[in-house]
Order: structure tokens, then C-alpha cells, then sequence
């Protein structure tokens, strides 16, 4: 049930900047290139 709650707001803060720093332009093209490499 957790995947539906997080367990504090410590969590949705962490999701929300997790989510946002994916979006940034750097970080967004080490996702892909991480996501490429695990998916080889």
C-alpha cells in the first residue's frame, strides 16, 4: 500500500524534486543514457 501513501511528507518532497530534477536538461540526458544501458 505504500506505492499509494508515502509514509511522510519527507517522501513527497523527495518524489517532487526527483520528478522535477529529472526534467533539467543534464540530469534528463543521464536518465536516458542510464535507462539505454539497462535495457542492453
Amino acid at each position: 500500500m505504500n506505492q499509494y501513501a508515502p509514509p511522510s511528507r519527507l517522501h513527497v518532497w523527495l518524489n517532487e524534486v526527483t520528478i522535477r530534477a529529472v526534467t533539467l536538461p543534464g540530469i534528463r540526458d543521464l536518465v536516458r543514457r542510464g535507462i539505454e544501458r539497462q535495457n542492453r
